[in-house]
């Protein structure tokens, strides 16, 4: 049986999910989204406000790689094809996930080539702990984004509709818990670094190369 074949078995078999555990799933990947644009934000202020020197200094590095890692793998549980991702929470409802979408304009295949593309870039490049010689420094260069055509602003794109999507669809379903996004703009974060960029930074380079 082909892979295609195999999610489509499992599409047909996968069981009407309690109104209760449906609110669990799709709390868990607002979650997830939430955690994304987080980090998304304070990765943003780094490229800004960061020159060269800091952000080659060990503890930035090492923070950089984290978030990367960590927003990679917010996105990719949301969307990855082999668990109960957003297209199934949405189909569980189709009704009311049709009437959500198409009243913010948003379609349901963009998540569905989306998640294909993460599959294969997971499958590929992601940190697998029984992988041969896994890459433990694991951090996605824009190179590699591009070979799947998974451009930083088409992460961004899906990933807002995702959140506007279930949010909707959360909030409908569920109207005595709503579930209220958070923002976050990484104001405290960018006071941190223009602090390091302001002060003696002695203390970090000598940091760096103890390390």
């Amino acid at each position: 049986m082909s892979r295609i074949e195999s999610h489509q078995a499992k599409a047909n078999s996968s069981p009407k999910l309690t109104d209760s555990e449906l609110k669990k799933i799709a709390k868990r990947h607002l979650d997830e989204l939430t955690m994304f644009f987080r980090y998304t934000a304070i990765l943003s202020i780094m490229e800004k406000c960061c020159n060269n020197n800091h952000i080659h200094l060990h503890f930035l590095r090492i923070l950089q790689t984290a978030l990367t890692n960590d927003r990679t793998t917010r996105i990719i549980r949301v969307f990855d094809e082999d668990s109960f991702n957003i297209i199934e929470v949405l189909n569980q409802r189709g009704e009311l996930s049709k009437t959500i979408l198409d009243k913010q304009n948003i379609n349901k295949k963009e998540f569905k080539d989306f998640a294909k593309k993460v599959l294969k870039f997971r499958n590929k490049y992601f940190f697998h702990i029984d992988k041969v010689n896994a890459n433990l420094s694991f951090c996605p260069t824009k190179e590699l984004w591009d070979e799947f055509g998974l451009t930083n602003e088409y992460i961004i794109h899906v990933a807002t509709n995702a959140q506007s999507a279930l949010t909707q669809f959360h909030n409908h379903l569920f109207q005595d818990c709503e579930y209220k996004n958070q923002t976050y703009t990484g104001d405290d974060f960018e006071k941190i670094i223009e602090l390091i960029n302001t002060k003696d930074i002695s203390f970090f380079i000598l940091a760096h190369h103890i390390y």
